[in-house]
């Protein structure tokens, strides 16, 4: 009475993405994806489809700030290569974490 039901859908490493592919158009283009990710979390834009790939740099949730910088140091400074499966080969996610990839992302 009065309570509410969460449920989570939990990637188990089997629906493969591209990390950094924020809006799920198969490749990863940091300024375009760091934007996608932005507007999610400050404007009301839409959801990324797979909210693994959103979390660029893996640590099983997204902070638009921390996620859109980590991807545009990648892309343009020479920052760290974000987290298996990465942005250049698809792959499952390796954590069990609750973020959601409601459909295979990869071309």
């Amino acid at each position: 009475c009065g309570s509410t039901v969460e449920i989570i859908t939990v990637n188990v490493g089997g629906v493969p993405f591209l990390r950094g592919d924020a809006n799920a158009d198969g490749t990863v283009f940091p300024i375009v994806d760091a934007l996608f990710i932005l507007e999610f979390g400050f404007v009301n834009g839409p959801v990324p489809p797979c909210r693994d790939a959103a979390d660029v740099d893996g640590n099983n949730e997204v902070f638009p700030i921390i996620d859109a910088l980590y991807l545009l140091s990648y892309g343009f400074t020479g920052g760290a290569l974000p987290p298996e499966p990465g942005p250049l080969v698809c792959g499952a996610d390796p954590d069990d974490d609750a973020l959601d990839c409601l459909a295979p992302i990869c071309p």
